[in-house]
This record gives C-alpha cells, structure tokens and sequence, in this order.
C-alpha cells in the first residue's frame, strides 16, 4: 500500500500548524461524501469526493480571507488554497486507497477539484479517476479514504447520501464496513503529541467500503 503525506506534513507546508502544544491523534475531522461513478457501459471509472472540513479547522486555515468585510472568505484566496492543498496532496492519491481482488487499483491526475464555505466550514470536492474502467461483474471493489498519521479522521457522513453509486448497474450495492481498532492502537493514537508521526496508525480507524455488482453468469 502506497504511504500518503501525514496531515501534519501538510499543515508545516501550508504554514497553519497550531503554535500551541496538542495531544492525542486525531487533531481535527473531516466529513467524506463518496460517489462511485460509473460508464454507460456499467464499469464504475472513479470516485468524485467531497471532504468538509470541522468549523475549528475551517475557522483557522480560512483566517484573514474576509478581505470585502461580508463576514466570509472571499472566494480568491480560498481558491488559492485549494491549488496548494491539492498540490501537496495530488502524488499521494487525496488519501484514497482503492483494491480490487487484493491488488491496488491505480489511479489517474485529479481533476474538477473546487473548494467553497458551506456555512462556517471549508467543503473541497474533486474527481479521482482511475487508470481504465473497472467492471465489478467478475470482482468487487472496495475503497478507503483515510490519513495514514491519523492527524486527521476521515470518515462518511452520517447522511443517506454519503455513498452514491451514479450510473451504477441494477444490483448494484455498497456496504460501509465501520472501523473496529484495538484498545491498544486506541491508547496509542492518544498518547501522540502534535509534532509525532503517527505511521501508519490511520489504517486501524478507517472505514472500508465495498462495492458490488451482480456477477456475470
């Protein structure tokens, strides 16, 4: 499994690093919205993703881009955030970690990325393709966004829409299996100062989702 950029790498280069001591991972939280797409063909092509940030995150990476006053940021400077956040994050796969029968799945450039405020918290949303269409007729799909580190949690919505399958055959289905992670990897992740690196800590606190289709007869 390719090894993502921690969260706490990313904040160092995006300048947004607390000043202020924090214990325990995780350090802030995102909420993930996934869609699976498929071709006209019935093969699913990638997934288009929304992460919205926590309204403290949201609040500190945002602070001074209300340049016109209107009590929001303006939308420049987001957008200038966006193309470094993506920059940082775009030869690492955005966190997205995607098998098939047990073999990675490759993915292509990212793309229809777009960053917006929904209420008080910052919402990017984007495309990750993969190399070729993949049908689900012979083999599921299953896929994980999470950051290694655990500096940050991600996890789907609690929302009926957090997964969709757009243009999906009939019979389609996806199962959300949620994270089970022992005691210990619990204890550990909250004995983490800020500045540690938390490995590959991230794998035990993801949820994995599972795609399928009916099988060819």
């Amino acid at each position: 499994m390719k090894r993502c950029i921690s969260l706490i790498v990313g904040l160092v280069v995006l300048g947004v690093l607390p000043s202020f001591p924090v214990v325990a991972h995780p350090h802030n939280w995102v909420d993930v919205w996934v869609e699976a797409r498929f071709d006209s063909e019935g093969r699913i092509t990638g997934l288009h993703q929304r992460w919205l940030f926590d309204d403290y995150y949201s609040v500190f990476i945002t602070d001074g881009m209300d340049g016109d006053g209107d009590g929001s940021p303006d939308q420049q400077p987001l957008e200038e955030l966006r193309k470094t956040i993506f920059g940082n994050l775009v030869e690492y796969s955005f966190f997205t970690f995607v098998d098939q029968e047990g073999r990675e799945v490759p993915c292509g450039s990212v793309s229809q990325g777009a960053i917006a405020m929904r209420g008080h918290r910052v919402e990017m949303s984007f495309f990750v393709p993969f190399d070729s269409p993949r049908d689900l007729r012979s083999a599921p799909l299953t896929y994980r966004v999470f950051d290694p580190s655990f500096y940050i949690e991600m996890l789907h919505a609690e929302a009926k829409d957090a997964v969709v399958l757009h243009n999906a055959p009939d019979g389609c289905h996806y199962h959300i299996e949620a994270p089970n992670p022992d005691p210990k990897k619990v204890a550990y992740a909250a004995s983490l100062p800020a500045d540690a690196d938390g490995g590959e800590l991230g794998q035990f606190f993801t949820e994995k989702v599972t795609i399928k289709c009916p099988t060819t007869p």
